[in-house]
């Protein structure tokens, strides 16, 4: 039931978001069309369909209609914001550059004030459905916990704070249980749940020293009270785990790597080939001069720092940027910090705007990093931080970034503490194991957009 609700939610949020944003386009075009002297244009129909394409795309990177968001409307309504940005700059930049025939401005203002409209009420009635599921107690599962220890009660708090179940208690011989929270031993777990109404019993127990499950499992079924087992991984690993299936044999693994198959791998590659050919051809061949020059006549030294970088499987590789200090004995061995003297004056503007990074689209181009990814250390650093952090080694499963997905969030420049530095790998690794084109595309952005807020961290 809760599945059901859940799945008729988020699709029926985005059949009745696109209806009524076509529905207020068309409504605004018949009711302005004769003040503003609109006449019937086709393309006036196209960009209603170009509207509803950017819609789903913005809309699908920001998840909007993820089932679980629906329900945290804090999330819902901030992700349809950052949404309607996206659409809002999309459509700007689509007129922008659409020459064939113009479009009155006037009309589009209305369209966005509209569907600014338009998307408040919507909230508004998810707000109201959204209490409406929290009070409603026929429409929740009732459920119940077999077992009672941290796995147990993790789940339970699970159950607590979603408004889609109703928490019924434990069943355990556990005495260190609560009693507000204890609804039977072990002895009586059927009779008692048929009593009490459960619909579904989760497992904590161990198969293995409590055999007699698979029959009560089966029982349980038999009276439509669903049984699902919460196996306790905690014992080999302390994490979120991923189970694969190699024909009927289940196989766990530390984490999800997306990147772990070759038609993703193949898809970022051909990404990166095509992204880096062209700011290379289109950018890189007149700014290069340009910053060469600039270079030049600021400091003595060469336009170019090369230095050797930790990239993937730990594999080292020459990464390439604008120089960006004069000549020190210390720059393969320590970063850059705030004031930092070696750091020229034409460099702090470099680094500011992250343009000493550009020559490394040569990397991309050689398949030494790709566009996004980890940020590429130096060795000192790698060798020094995997001493001091666990879990440092598992970004360099990934070739490193010109960006990532650490740096757009706060996380790049010097790390003054192990903690920032742990943050950073922690960020990289969530990278790895949520990897898609999308999220590329929303960190290039992130990135871009960071280009004009000078980057407080970039010194």
């Amino acid at each position: 039931m809760k599945n059901k609700i859940d799945t008729f939610l988020r699709d029926f949020a985005l059949v009745l978001d696109i209806s009524l944003i076509n529905l207020v386009y068309l409504f605004l075009f018949q009711a302005v069309k004769w003040n503003l002297h609109l006449k019937f244009y086709p393309h006036y129909f196209f960009l209603l369909g170009v509207f509803n394409i950017f819609w789903i795309i913005s809309t699908r990177v920001f998840h909007v209609y993820q089932k679980d968001r629906i329900y945290r409307f804090e999330d819902f309504g901030a992700n349809t914001v950052k949404a309607y940005t996206a659409l809002v700059t999309m459509m700007l930049l689509y007129i922008f550059l659409y020459i064939k025939d113009s479009f009155s401005r006037t009309f589009i203002v209305y369209v966005f004030i509209g569907v600014v409209v338009v998307l408040l009420i919507n909230r508004s009635f998810f707000l109201f459905i959204n209490y409406y599921l929290k009070t409603k107690t026929s429409l929740k599962k009732r459920v119940a916990i077999l077992g009672y220890s941290r796995n147990a009660r993790g789940l339970s708090h699970h159950f607590i704070n979603n408004s889609g179940y109703e928490f019924v208690g434990f069943f355990t011989d556990r005495e260190n249980c609560p009693d507000d929270m204890l609804i039977g031993d072990l002895e009586d777990i059927l009779n008692r749940s048929i009593n009490l109404d459960i619909g579904a019993i989760y497992s904590t127990l161990s198969p293995e020293q409590y055999p007699y499950i698979y029959d009560l499992a089966n029982e349980c079924e038999g009276k439509f009270i669903r049984f699902l087992f919460v196996p306790d991984f905690n014992m080999f690993v302390n994490r979120k785990t991923h189970i694969d299936f190699f024909g009927d044999i289940p196989v766990l693994s530390l984490r999800r790597e997306p990147l772990e198959s070759f038609g993703n791998r193949a898809v970022k590659r051909l990404f990166d080939l095509v992204f880096s050919v062209l700011i290379i051809t289109l950018i890189l061949t007149w700014l290069l001069p340009i910053i060469a020059l600039i270079i030049k006549l600021d400091s003595k030294g060469p336009v170019f720092f090369m230095q050797k970088r930790s990239g993937r499987n730990n594999q080292e590789f020459m990464c390439l940027k604008f120089r960006t200090m004069c000549i020190n004995s210390d720059s393969h061995l320590k970063q850059a910090t705030k004031d930092d003297t070696r750091v020229t004056r034409v460099g702090r503007f470099l680094r500011r705007t992250n343009l000493d990074e550009m020559p490394q689209f040569f990397n991309v181009l050689f398949s030494q990093m790709s566009i996004v990814g980890p940020r590429p250390h130096m060795l000192k650093h790698t060798a020094d931080y995997s001493k001091l952090i666990s879990k440092f080694m598992i970004r360099q499963f990934l070739k490193p970034g010109i960006t990532g997905w650490a740096q757009v969030n706060g996380y790049r420049g010097q790390t003054e503490t192990l903690n920032q530095m742990e943050k950073r790998v922690e960020f990289d690794i969530w990278y790895m194991e949520n990897w898609s084109i999308l999220l590329d595309l929303r960190i290039i952005l992130k990135t871009a957009f960071m280009f004009f807020k000078l980057d407080k961290n970039a010194f």
